[in-house]
């Protein structure tokens, strides 16, 4: 991994993705240029993109959504988010380059064991969660991007120093 890229690494996670996702990236002004990342999201960094993404919940939300997040790992078939390479990825890289491969709820979960009258307010959390993530994961590539071109743009720190 380049310093670049981990340097993308930190601001993923500072952005409540977790480390290691694979990154590509390119930043030479031509068209599809950009930062992309993929890899694979579960429960734990659900929980944690959801605080990222609604930062103004209660304490309430934020408890419920935990909820639903470790019910749906531990007893859902559908219990992992991947941010995967869509056809425009093969040759490209930048923010519309990512597709989010994740279910509605009323396609992918029973919520067995969960009174009738939660589901109907889990679904609902869960397909917004799931909305509200692919714009998030739109725009954090974007900001990667432009904090991306502003480090190569920077003056060298010493005037000797070359790249």
């Amino acid at each position: 991994m380049n310093i670049l890229h981990t340097y993308f690494d930190n601001k993923l996670v500072e952005a409540g993705f977790p480390s290691e996702l694979t990154i590509e990236s390119s930043l030479s002004y031509s068209q599809g240029d950009g930062v992309a990342f993929y890899g694979r999201l579960y429960s734990e960094d659900w929980i944690n993109l959801y605080q990222h993404i609604y930062p103004e919940q209660t304490e309430k939300a934020y408890r419920r959504f935990a909820f639903i997040a470790e019910y749906i790992g531990a007893n859902e078939y559908f219990n992992v988010l991947d941010i995967t390479r869509n056809h425009f990825g093969y040759r490209y890289s930048h923010f519309n380059t990512m597709s989010l491969d994740a279910c509605l709820a009323e396609e992918a979960f029973c919520f067995q064991d969960i009174r009738n009258k939660d589901k109907a307010i889990f679904r609902e959390i869960w397909d917004n969660f799931i909305v509200d993530l692919s714009e998030y994961i739109k725009d954090t590539s974007t900001m990667l991007e432009r904090l991306g071109y502003h480090l190569l743009e920077e003056e060298p720190l010493h005037k000797g120093w070359q790249a």
